[in-house]
Parts: structure tokens; sequence; C-alpha cells
């Protein structure tokens, strides 16, 4: 297929994933759509991810040799990188990103395609399921037809952030300089969502859940580190730029406060990253909206309500207290069930 005549690129950075590369691939390689481009970016990984990878190509799918490209970088620079790599050769009328420890069903691409051609969408999403050792869990997307209502839900987190379960128009990335904040390699996909939601018309979705997350304990998702809490801070100060520069600062307040509350979270609640002083005094125009975040409970609500009135020990006995009377509550409810 020439130039220019990609109906959608695929971009795939690949980094570590020689156990789970083949049934990207395979996935990838299946799709029941034609007009589709394959962009793997090889950001150095370190194992076989990519002989593996050529291995399937050569034997099992020559005839899509045409339709494929292999970009080796020179030098490791993290998934951000690598996925502007990928937009920068990619020719298709709309693109997407597939991890490449995921696989997804063999008809998404043309669904999710002809969808957004059949309503002339910018973006066009699906749901998707988290797959774990031993069990599954369905994620269905709360997407609506009014952008503002989506960037809301966007922002709160109620639509997950990810850009591998939608293929967007290539020409919001084009036309708008959208790409991947340098050296934001966690989060990412929040802040780019963020910047093509300003510049999208409309978003269509459908129920079927076409795309597979696998999560297992060495995946980034799993893992919680002082990194991915400062990349959450990152990318919540990213947003709020963005959108100032967008003039759309004070239309959004609510959520970029909250945005940027909960990217400070873990410097409270989790034991091992807790750093009190530093938790009060980041974002800590955000401590005074707390009883306006939907998304706590009442309990919650109270515990940070007072740890950002500079009462921590306090916070802490009233945190303590509400575990307590939950585990006698559950003790009476087991022993007289």
């Amino acid at each position: 297929m020439k130039q220019g005549e990609y109906a959608l690129s695929v971009i795939v950075p690949v980094y570590g994933v020689e156990k789970y590369i083949a049934q990207c691939a395979r996935s990838l390689f299946s799709q029941d759509m034609q007009g589709l481009e394959f962009i793997f970016v090889d950001d150095c990984s370190p194992d076989n991810s990519i002989p593996i990878l050529e291995t399937i190509i050569n034997c099992e799918y020559p005839s899509l040799k045409e339709n494929i490209q292999i970009i080796r970088l020179p030098q490791n620079k993290g998934v951000s990188n690598a996925r502007n790599v990928g937009i920068s050769k990619a020719t298709g009328e709309y693109v997407t990103f597939c991890d490449s420890d995921d696989w997804i069903e063999a008809d998404m691409y043309s669904s999710l395609h002809s969808t957004a051609k059949e309503t002339n969408a910018d973006i066009s999403a699906c749901n998707f399921v988290n797959e774990y050792d031993g069990y599954t869990r369905v994620i269905n997307q709360p997407y609506s037809s009014d952008m503002e209502i989506n960037m809301r839900r966007l922002l709160v987190g109620d639509i997950f952030p990810s850009l591998c379960t939608s293929i967007v128009r290539r020409s919001l990335y084009v036309n708008h300089f959208v790409t991947f904040p340098d050296g934001m390699n966690m989060g990412e996909d929040l802040a780019v969502n963020v910047c093509l939601y300003c510049h999208a018309a409309r978003i269509v979705s459908l129920s079927k859940p076409f795309y597979h997350y696998r999560h297992y304990k060495e995946s980034a998702c799993m893992q919680k580190s002082l990194s991915s809490i400062e990349s959450d801070i990152q990318v919540a100060a990213f947003i709020e730029a963005y959108l100032t520069k967008k003039s759309l600062f004070y239309k959004y307040s609510k959520e970029i406060y909250f945005r940027e509350f909960f990217s400070k979270l873990p410097l409270w609640n989790n034991s091992n990253f807790k750093n009190y002083k530093r938790w009060l005094t980041l974002y800590d125009r955000t401590n005074n909206y707390i009883f306006n975040y939907s998304r706590l409970n009442w309990k919650m609500k109270i515990e940070y309500w007072l740890a950002a009135k500079n009462y921590p020990k306090l916070a802490n006995c009233f945190s303590s207290c509400i575990k307590i009377l939950h585990d006698v509550k559950l003790k009476l409810h087991i022993l007289f069930k």
C-alpha cells in the first residue's frame, strides 16, 4: 500500500516485553480491516522483543511486510519520545497506540474506524478489559455527546485516559502541535488526551470492550513509586498550564483543582512516600475545596480537611478510629451472620 493510503496508523512502543510481544503482534496482524499501517518503535529494548517480532512477521505474516515499519531508536528515552517518533512517521488518516504487552479483539480497528467515518468523529473510543492473573474486569467508559462533559469526566478520572482504547484523527496532532511532553513517561496519556479534547469536535463510543490491558507485577500500571507520584504531579501542572493557555482554566477550575489534589494524595496517605509538609504546601489552594470533591467520601473529606487545617495527628487519629469501627462492624457481621 502506498504512502498516504492508510486509514489508520497503529503505533507500538517496544521495550522489555519478550514474554508478551507475540500475542500483541498476532492480535494486531489479525485485524479484519484493510488499510492498516503498523509502526513499531524499538526504544532500545534490552531483550529479544524485536527478534521475536521479526520472526512472527517473516514466518506468519509476510504479506503485511510493506505495511510494517520497525524503527530502532539510538538510545532509550522513554515511551513519550517513542510515541512522538511514531506520530512523526505515521501517514494514516487516524492514529492509535497499542501497548506491546496488551492485545486486542480482531474487529477492534474496523469497528472504531467505520464508526468514526460514519459519524465524522475526531475520536472513536471503546470500553476495555483489565486482565489480571486469574480474573478479568470489564471497564465501561461514560462518554457523552457533549465534549465539555467529556473533558470534565476525563479530568476527574471518570473516563480512563488511555490512548490505546481510541483512534484519533491525525490532524488533531499535526494541526494543533500536540505531542507527548518530553520526559513524561507515566500519566502521559492524560496530558495528551486533555490537549486532544480541547480540539476535538466530536467523540463517538462503542460499548464492546475491544482492548485487553494486561496487569502483572512488573507492569508500570501495577507499580506505585516516587517517580510515578512525581509524574502525576507533573501531569497536573501540565494540564493547568495547557488549559490556562487555551483560556479554559476558569471553565474547568473545579476539575483542575481535583486533579492537582489527587496527584499529591500519596504524599499524605501512602506510608512509603508520606511527606506531610510537602503535601500541605503543594497545590495548597486545592485544600480549600476538599468538601467539593465528589470523588471523595465523607470520611476522606474529614480526614483530609483536618490535615489541611494543620491537624495531622487528629487526622490520623480520625482515620484510625474509622478503620477500627469498620473492623468491629465486619467482625460483628461475621459473628451474627
